[in-house]
């Protein structure tokens, strides 16, 4: 099972990245690297001109590559561009920086930051040969290991719909995408995830939680809960007067066991419990911040983007609106918005009350009961981003409408 798992996890996303691209302020570094470009046979205008700012604004509008070389030589604040860098760039593309400062402590920080190396100008052409080949060979993992692509879901606030979109996004990754996915929620007490599904909540999490030694494979295979041939979930429905305080290791070992045997992890967690598990948060792939067009939704995605820029910097970070009502008139218009929380919104999903009514009483997603209505379209979309699959690009009639 690890194996045809981890196989298919391995050969997903990055199929039809582009192999490399480079932005470089100097003719001797541009020179070098078209020299590189042309000997490994990457067709095309690979090196272009301007340093780490001009990558950023590029990649807002193209894929990823697999290798990415920015220059931070006239940048004021590289580790910032860095953080603004990770952003736009997909988790599992490389990045190589150059820069004149021979500063020990820079490197180190950008390496925490997400870079995979830094090299100090002139490069020669043998010197990004070396450095592409060591970072190629440290990334790359022997395919029975390689871990499932763990991902993030967090609400803004409460009553946004954090939890309703992971399980129709799950639902999705599992059902249309075929991939072989674990949701997991980490409320406790008032988790909705297994309700979603007409499930009965998983036996056993509690005690994980509680007792990290005792996960394994035979443990993990106990306590989840089938909802089909590629969808398993966990999910708790604890007594709501106890205090429940688990060490934060509990849940980094269950998701640890979990991408050893799913494709893909989708994690439904509390915005209040997000600051207690950095660690898992910090080996989420991709992380999706769900709010409103609110003051508060506002406010709040600005604080959780902050601690998320912080606590997982390679992570894709995608800010969705969720329920919006353009009838309704929001609190916050759609530019301000974006201009507040300085990031675009990547998905507005309407709010459809005949869907969302349908889907409750049948126990199952939107996806599946209303398989092409506005809110399973976006929800297409946004499984895609999430799974690593790029959505497209063309905005939807409701996204059209939000923009005028």
């Amino acid at each position: 099972m690890k194996t045809a798992t981890n196989a298919a996890v391995k050969s997903t996303p990055r199929e039809d990245a582009e192999p490399f691209l480079a932005f470089v302020t100097d003719d001797l570094t541009r020179e070098t690297l078209g020299l590189l470009a042309k000997q490994e046979q990457w067709s095309g205008t690979r090196v272009f001109a301007g340093g780490v700012a001009a990558a950023i604004e590029a990649l807002e509008s193209r894929s990823s590559p697999k290798l990415l070389v920015v220059d931070l030589t006239e940048a004021s604040e590289p580790l910032a561009d860095i953080h603004r860098l990770a952003e736009v760039c997909d988790v599992e593309t490389t990045v190589i920086a150059v820069g004149v400062a021979n500063d020990v402590q820079l490197f180190r920080l950008l390496l925490e930051a997400g870079v995979d190396d830094y090299l100090v100008k002139p490069v020669t052409f043998e010197a990004f040969q070396n450095a592409i080949r060591l970072v190629t060979d440290a990334r790359a993992k022997p395919e029975e290991g390689t871990p499932g692509r763990l991902v993030t879901v967090v609400g803004a606030r409460g009553g946004v719909g954090a939890s309703t979109l992971a399980v129709n996004s799950a639902w999705l990754i599992a059902h249309e995408q075929k991939l072989r996915t674990a949701l997991v929620d980490v409320d406790l007490q008032f988790g909705t995830v297994s309700l979603a599904l007409d499930l009965a909540p998983s036996r056993g999490f509690r005690e994980a939680l509680e007792n990290p030694e005792r996960v394994d494979d035979l443990f993990v295979a106990s306590v989840l809960v089938t909802e089909s041939e590629n969808l398993y979930v966990l999910g708790a429905e604890e007594a709501l007067d106890e205090d429940l305080a688990f060490d934060p290791q509990g849940l980094h070992r269950m998701v640890m066991e979990l991408r050893r045997n799913f494709e893909c992890i989708v994690l439904d967690i509390p915005r209040a419990l997000v600051l207690r598990y950095q660690e898992v948060l910090a080996d989420s792939a991709a992380v999706a911040v769900v709010t409103d067009f609110s003051l508060a939704g506002m406010r709040d995605t600005v604080r959780l983007r902050s601690l998320i820029r912080s606590a997982a910097p390679r992570a894709k970070l995608s800010i969705i609106v969720n329920r919006a009502r353009p009838e309704d008139g929001s609190d916050v218009p759609k530019n301000a918005f974006e201009e507040a929380i300085e990031a675009p919104v990547n998905e507005i999903v309407p709010y459809d009350r005949k869907a969302l009514a349908l889907a409750n009483r049948s126990g199952k997603p939107v996806p599946a009961v209303v398989k092409n209505s506005p809110v399973a379209r976006a929800c297409r979309e946004v499984s895609k981003t999430l799974s690593g699959v790029e959505p497209a690009e063309v905005p939807s009639s409701f996204v059209r409408m939000l923009k005028r």
